[in-house]
């Protein structure tokens, strides 16, 4: 089965709202979180059987604020096993990937299921260090007790 085949027909049996691009190498949905609701891109590269989540931030950190929010999504990787936050420092936008390549004999729900909602429910877990930093003028380290013995 084909990744993106197999994608759409989870999303579809998650009643899923999506949309995808004319070219069918993207989809795009919202995931509603506890913390926040969230933008979910998912990324299919047939060509090299790969699959890639990115959750996405609904905010983008000030130009400012960026080396601080850089040191707590180092520590946050620094605790997780499957997937990474980033930061484009250009931009400001934090997001959370996951990806795996996956041969088209072993594509399956199951095996995307996991990568969609890991990267979901760690950039939602993960809202309140960041808002904490951000808004409430909690250190990087600080705002890790905010979200230590959850999922991240």
């Amino acid at each position: 089965m084909k990744l993106h085949d197999a994608l759409v027909s989870f999303l579809n049996g998650e009643n899923w709202e999506f949309s995808t691009n004319d070219d069918n190498t993207m989809l795009t949905l919202d995931f509603a979180g506890v913390n926040a609701k969230l933008r979910i891109y998912c990324i299919i590269r047939e060509e090299h059987d790969q699959a890639l989540f990115y959750t996405v931030c609904p905010f983008q950190v000030p130009e400012g604020q960026r080396p601080q929010i850089a040191e707590l999504i180092s520590r946050a990787n620094s605790q997780v096993i499957i997937g990474n936050f980033e930061l484009n420092y250009d931009s400001g936008e934090v997001r959370y990937k996951t990806s795996l390549e996956i041969p088209e004999s072993a594509v399956s729900v199951e095996v995307l299921r996991p990568l969609l909602f890991t990267s979901a429910i760690m950039m939602d877990s993960f809202m309140p260090a960041v808002i904490a930093v951000l808004h409430g003028g909690k250190t990087p380290l600080d705002a890790m007790q905010l979200v230590e013995g959850s999922t991240v």
